[in-house]
């Protein structure tokens, strides 16, 4: 029985493209789209046929004793296997692809009919796949985005942000066994590299047909949004590249990055300042900033070892300030690491601490550095030098704070410890200011507290992360109660949760949602040896 290998991704992500470079491998056959399997086509798919079956509504299939859903999902299988075993035969390849860009919201039932199979996901800049839905609208896509209504800029960068959390979190968070990501700018400006990464994922060799790719003969169904680009021979071009930069500008690309900036960041797409239009928020007018005395100091003769924040974000940081706190200048402040915001922080506290490196031996110090500003307000600075993993845990902080900046060490998992120390003593209405969070693991941290209850998302300054502590209760630092955080409660079946009497978590099968995974993962007892995931690690270790 094959196991295709899937394309996954968003419309407009260079799907068709990918699909068109491995069709004209000697051992690959790639086939149009597929929307009759799962669901691109609606009821009138195979998904939806076996959805009807297995709804326990109409209970079609537990009516005959013995037949249970995985027995439709097998014989799904079956169907599929049968029909496109006739097509690789009469492509005389070995290998199948399938571009399952209708069935992303089918995504779970395609896994659960092929727990088997590969699947490459390719991902282009959201900003650039809401452009190019756009633009390139015509007839057969219809004047609407299925379930989000007119075709436009917003809506489709909201179904981009919304498939691509799906399948991060059906696919990438549980460690899929046969899974590849690629970006689409990779695929275009570094071709042959990136195709020679997914031929060693498939378990070929690289073909050099692909740099002609469009010489070869293939069928390009009509549904296909993007055939007409790729019949017409379109190779990697830059001009398809952060199109959206002079396309997509004000309050539009502002709202983007607010809602989005989660999932662009996750791939490392870039997020610029855009300039709001008349909703950017209003700020007091305070005259001359702190920041553009510190821009007139600022030396010349180069930054700190660890960089320094732009002048454009400082001003930012100095707005929001002003703003939020309504020009008060006698604030309780906290950071950790040094630099241009230490001198900044210092002029809106009367006390400020700073947990820092104390490098001033060094040729290029960060210490040195902010002494050097004669904005620096020393008298409401308290330096407490040494690693934060030393010196935080065992401070006695006497007061709660309006202000918590976090840009100390950035190596896992230091942030989170900066934060667990940290977080018990941030006021209400108070400001969590996390730095660096295109870094993977502290990008996930604030992913992760951005949908805490305790904070209101605020938005980004280039790449920090504001929070605003709400008047929700404090997570208790010395409890669990992980199912209870938002984060993990909105990835998981809470509408079954069962707390045991004694309020304790719930069982494992009620924390389980996804039930491909839950039938993998037998649940075992003390007697049992430790069951064996999908990618042969062990679930529960003895």
């Amino acid at each position: 029985m094959i196991s295709p290998i899937f394309i996954i991704g968003v419309p407009r992500s260079g799907t068709t493209f990918l699909r068109a470079l491995l069709d004209s491998h000697s051992k690959i056959a790639a086939a149009p789209d597929t929307p009759w399997i799962m669901g691109g086509n609606g009821p009138g798919s195979l998904g939806e046929l076996a959805e009807s079956l297995i709804n326990p509504t109409t209970e079609e299939v537990n009516k005959l004793s013995g037949i249970a859903s995985k027995d439709i999902y097998d014989a799904c299988k079956l169907f599929v296997d049968r029909i496109l075993s006739t097509y690789l035969e009469s492509k005389n390849k070995k290998y199948l692809v399938l571009k399952a860009l209708g069935d992303i919201n089918k995504l779970d039932a395609l896994l659960q009919t092929f727990p088997d199979s590969k699947f490459i996901h390719i991902v282009r800049d959201g900003r650039d796949v809401a452009f190019f839905t756009v633009r390139n609208q015509n007839g057969l896509m219809g004047k609407e985005i299925k379930g989000y209504g007119d075709i436009n800029i917003e809506n489709a960068a909201k179904r981009w942000h919304d498939w691509e959390n799906k399948i991060y979190d059906l696919i990438v968070s549980n460690n899929h066994f046969g899974f590849l990501e690629i970006r689409y700018e990779d695929l275009m400006l570094r071709t042959r590299e990136t195709m020679q990464y997914v031929f060693d994922f498939i378990g070929v060799e690289l073909d050099e047909s692909i740099a002609e790719y469009e010489k070869h003969k293939q069928r390009r169904s009509e549904w296909e949004a993007s055939s007409f680009d790729v019949a017409q021979g379109t190779t990697a071009i830059t001009d398809s590249i952060s199109k959206w930069k002079s396309q997509i500008h004000g309050n539009e690309l502002a709202r983007i990055q607010l809602l989005y900036s989660d999932v662009l960041l996750r791939y490392n797409y870039e997020l610029i300042d855009a300039i709001e239009e008349k909703t950017a928020p209003i700020y007091h007018d305070t005259g001359r900033l702190v920041v553009d005395e510190i821009i007139k100091h600022e030396i010349s003769k180069g930054s700190h070892r660890a960089g320094t924040v732009s002048n454009t974000n400082l001003r930012r940081i100095e707005k929001l300030i002003i703003d939020h706190f309504d020009g008060n200048k006698k604030l309780i402040t906290l950071e950790t690491g040094c630099g241009k915001t230490t001198v900044l922080l210092s002029n809106y506290a009367n006390q400020h601490n700073v947990f820092c490196i104390d490098d001033r031996s060094e040729e290029s110090s960060s210490l040195q550095y902010l002494m050097s500003f004669p904005e620096l307000k020393r008298d409401a600075i308290k330096f407490i030098y040494g690693p934060t993993q030393s010196t935080l845990p065992g401070f006695r902080h006497s007061e709660k704070y309006d202000i918590v900046l976090l840009d100390g060490p950035h190596g896992y998992p230091f942030p989170d410890l900066e934060y667990y120390h940290l977080y018990p003593h941030i006021k209400e209405n108070g400001l969590l200011l996390i730095d660096d969070i295109q870094i993977p693991s502290i990008g996930r941290m604030f992913d992760l507290l951005k949908e805490d209850a305790m904070f209101i998302f605020i938005g980004l300054i280039g790449y920090m992360g504001v929070l605003a502590r709400d008047n929700q209760p404090l997570f208790d630092p010395f409890g669990d109660d992980w199912w209870t955080q938002n984060y993990n409660r909105r990835r998981t079946d809470v509408v079954r949760f069962q707390l045991h009497d004694n309020g304790s978590q719930p069982s494992a099968e009620n924390i389980i949602s996804n039930k491909r995974l839950l039938r993998k993962y037998q649940l075992f007892n003390d007697k049992n040896k430790a069951p064996w995931s999908l990618f042969n690690m062990p679930l529960f270790s003895k």
